[in-house]
């Protein structure tokens, strides 16, 4: 399935502007005391060979090494399978369009579903838990910015230095809020009848701004729908070239 490329620079709201003011601190984002890594999933509850791989992605992240750096993982539900019948309650437009952009940047003027980006350099195959692996454990090898994460209340204060400079790239700061444990009984479209169990879907994708001489130091006041359930919720934030892509750090709460 395809769609007109529309490439955006990172991070539509999804919410009313943040509000953001200066921070004095942050908490420890990486309770392991190591850089934590990026998997983005594009899914859709209307893509019958989605169930599977989200799945392979909740499995994979249970499994992960405690020792090992932190694995943050990102569902996107986009809106493109809409049309057979099913309107995925998770989807948005502007998830389209993020993987959209990612597709821009590959080269490779297509999405698809299920699609999975590693740290938002390379896309591997959905189910390949031995590509995935390989993937990560080069990414998490290299130098990667600082990312500090605090929550309170519905206050987030994001705290990012010692980032690579890249060659000067514009590098967007990014919070995404992410609700586990979340299941649909799907009643049409390819899925029909079938119960599906979610890895952590993004509810809300915010850009926050962009990086000065290596640093960032925000405290931003996000929207939290009363429906979500406060105990499943986590609050990543991750540093992306606008450019290339690339993500080059993250942490989370």
């Amino acid at each position: 399935m395809s769609a007109r490329l529309r490439y955006l620079l990172l991070g539509a709201l999804l919410v009313p502007a943040a509000v953001l003011v200066k921070r004095a601190g942050a908490d420890t984002a990486s309770p392991a005391g190591k850089s934590p890594v990026v998997v983005e999933l594009f899914s859709s509850e209307g893509c019958s060979s989605c169930p599977s791989a989200e799945e392979f992605v909740r499995d994979f992240a249970a499994r992960w090494p405690s020792d090992a750096p932190p694995l943050l993982t990102l569902e996107y539900h986009v809106d493109y399978w809409n049309y057979l019948g099913w309107t995925d309650p998770f989807s948005h437009h502007e998830y389209t369009e993020r993987q959209e952009a990612y597709s821009h940047a590959f080269g490779d003027d297509r999405i698809y579903t299920p699609e999975i980006v590693v740290q938002g350099k390379t896309a591997v195959p959905s189910r390949s838990a031995s590509a995935l692996t390989a993937e990560l454990r080069r990414e998490s090898s290299g130098p990667l910015a600082h990312v500090t994460v605090a929550v309170d209340g519905s206050n987030v204060g994001v705290h990012v230095d010692h980032a690579p400079s890249n060659g000067g790239a514009i590098m967007d700061v990014v919070l995404a809020v992410t609700e586990s444990n979340l299941r649909s009984e799907v009643r049409a479209g390819e899925n029909r009848g079938e119960t599906l169990a979610h890895a952590p879907v993004v509810r809300r994708l915010t850009t926050l701004g962009v990086l000065e001489n290596g640093a960032f130091d925000v405290r931003a006041h996000v929207d939290l729908a009363p429906s979500w359930k406060r105990e499943n919720l986590r609050f990543v934030a991750f540093v992306q070239e606008r450019g290339s892509r690339h993500i080059v750090g993250a942490g989370y709460r």
